[in-house]
């Protein structure tokens, strides 16, 4: 079982939450088109799409700069209500019903300021060589149970940079849509950073993946 080897500090959870909400701000508007556009018997099947953007993330201790990374927005639709989700999903333990989740490790960090937030550190070993470590806001509603993470350290250094979101959200008493929204800077095998086609191709088939397992496990319903 692969440990955490280098907890969190504050810095790695300050802004998660900020740093998203301008990603989605930021979609292109052609992007939303897309999205947009998109059917009920497509969302039901997963969408997925991605782009290019400049995102401010933390090249080191103290200092954020722009960094060109690949965005990619993922969701689904599932017959379920937000209840059953997370009965059979807890939000904390997300990592490992991912689609090739091979092994990792779960710590809860005290909360230093918002009690009504929960923090984590979870280290995930996925396929392809992925492995990271992300600090991680938990934050729930009625309506909607959300992670914001960002890795901030990668054992292999396979992950340069890496941030985003989990969302569920009530549709009703009986459906939810559950979105990915994140932004990457990938290395393969921790050897070369991987080029930008291969890395759009791969995120939007990595995210249905995700989102495709999650909703056979949830519902017993398996997209083909």
């Amino acid at each position: 079982m692969k440990k955490i080897t280098q907890l969190p500090t504050q810095i790695e959870f300050q802004d998660i939450e900020e740093v998203v909400s301008l990603l989605e701000t930021q979609i292109p508007v052609t992007i939303r088109e897309q999205i947009a556009n998109y059917n009920i018997e497509d969302l039901n099947f997963g969408i997925a799409a991605s782009y290019n953007d400049s995102v401010l993330e933390y090249n080191s201790a103290n200092r954020k700069i722009k960094k060109a990374m690949i965005v990619q927005y993922s969701s689904i639709i599932m017959d379920a209500s937000l209840d059953t989700f997370l009965k059979v999903i807890p939000i904390e333990k997300w990592g490992q019903y991912l689609s090739g989740w091979k092994e990792g490790e779960v710590k809860e960090i005290p909360a230093e300021t918002n009690m009504d937030l929960k923090y984590q550190a979870e280290r995930m070993v996925l396929g392809l060589g992925n492995d990271m470590t992300k600090a991680e806001v938990i934050k729930k509603t009625d309506s909607t149970a959300s992670v914001f993470w960002r890795v901030y350290h990668s054992d292999n250094n396979s992950t340069l940079s890496d941030i985003g979101k989990l969302e569920i959200i009530s549709l009703g008493k009986t459906k939810i849509k559950v979105i990915f929204h994140s932004a990457h800077d990938l290395k393969f095998y921790g050897l070369i950073r991987i080029p930008k086609y291969f890395v759009h191709s791969g995120l939007k088939q990595t995210f249905l993946k995700h989102l495709r397992n999650y909703k056979k496990i949830v519902t017993g319903s398996k997209i083909k």
